[in-house]
């Protein structure tokens, strides 16, 4: 059975994909199961300098499932495009998301620019958490605008994703 999906421009072997945050940076996965045979992955949300993220408790059970609040624990752009990648790249052989974080414009713009110089990555995945970077506080000119960066982009597909 062929069960490949286009993404903006990218084929997939399949449609899963593991949500961000939830699969780490992925590689540590590979010493349970061939992780090839996802569609790809979203990994952890990353921003410009490293973040401890909050203090526990994190996570809470709720009747219908968890909730959580890591805070975008992360090592850093830098850190992750030299460490991480290196050390997916042994393992998985697929271009994959990069969770893109920030707490402004300029960090966003800062930290997609530094992803879309890495063979690895697919897309850009901008992560958008209100309360911890309010974007309408900037005004009309970026609220409620979907911005999206990158050298390698297919245009047409996300005018068509979106709409436009």
């Amino acid at each position: 059975m062929n069960t490949k999906v286009r993404l903006c421009g990218l084929e997939l072997d399949n449609p899963i994909i593991p949500a961000s945050g939830t699969f780490g940076y992925g590689a540590e996965f590979a010493e349970l199961f061939d992780i090839n045979c996802l569609g790809t992955f979203s990994f952890k949300g990353t921003t410009r300098a490293p973040r401890f993220g909050n203090p526990g408790p994190r996570i809470a059970e709720a009747p219908s499932g968890l909730l959580n609040s890591v805070g975008l624990q992360n090592p850093g752009v830098d850190a992750v495009i030299a460490e991480e990648l290196p050390r997916l790249r042994q393992v998985f052989h697929k271009p994959v998301m990069a969770n893109v974080c920030g707490f402004s414009v300029e960090e966003y713009v800062e930290v997609a620019a530094k992803f879309d110089n890495c063979p690895e990555d697919g897309w850009l995945e901008f992560d958008y958490v209100p309360g911890e970077w309010e974007v309408r506080a900037r005004g009309a000119d970026v609220g409620g605008k979907l911005v999206v960066i990158g050298s390698k982009l297919n245009e047409k597909a996300i005018a068509e994703l979106f709409g436009c």
